[in-house]
């Protein structure tokens, strides 16, 4: 599974949207489709289970599966 950051601010909720230059490693280097589950870790933490739910051309949402950390 691969494994991703993100900024604390982008978590909390039912998803986090993935901006920047990691749509594009994502899409069109990793060719990753909906429904694939990714690892995202908030830096500080916290890591969360995720599974890619929608693609735009500038962001990935991913539907929050489970979470990890002293703060889970």
């Amino acid at each position: 599974m691969y494994r991703f950051f993100v900024s604390p601010e982008q978590t909390g909720g039912e998803s986090i949207f993935i901006t920047g230059s990691d749509v594009n490693h994502m899409k069109n280097v990793l060719r990753m489709k909906k429904g694939e589950h990714v690892l995202l870790s908030d830096g500080v933490d916290r890591e969360y289970e995720c599974e890619l739910v929608n693609f735009t051309d500038d962001s990935i949402e991913a539907k929050i599966i489970d979470v990890f950390g002293s703060a889970a």
